[in-house]
């Protein structure tokens, strides 16, 4: 997979992704566990278990887990991460 990356997440009750978006990457998050609610340029959906997303590069986004339980989520950037094309509207205070 060299032109794209994975990563399973975990996502404690109470977090939040701070609003973010790439300038390189499309991302598809597929929740494996719990429930998240997301925000992409607006929008509000809530996801969980089964359920999968997918951001748009240049798409501003944030998820916030408001359930008691923690997520697991499966993260696969296209093209590959890299932390130099992701751009944060305010630093936030612990990244997920």
């Amino acid at each position: 997979m060299s032109d794209a990356s994975l990563a399973e997440i975990e996502i404690p009750p109470g977090r939040k992704h701070e609003t973010a978006r790439s300038i390189k990457s499309e991302k598809v998050y597929i929740i494996r566990e719990g429930k998240i609610s997301f925000r992409v340029e607006g929008r509000l959906q809530n996801l969980e278990t089964g359920d999968a997303l997918l951001i748009k590069r240049g798409e501003w986004f944030d998820y916030h887990n408001f359930s008691s339980k923690t997520a697991r989520v499966l993260l696969v950037h296209i093209p590959a991460f890299d932390l130099n094309n992701e751009e944060f509207r305010n630093k936030p205070d612990k990244e997920v």
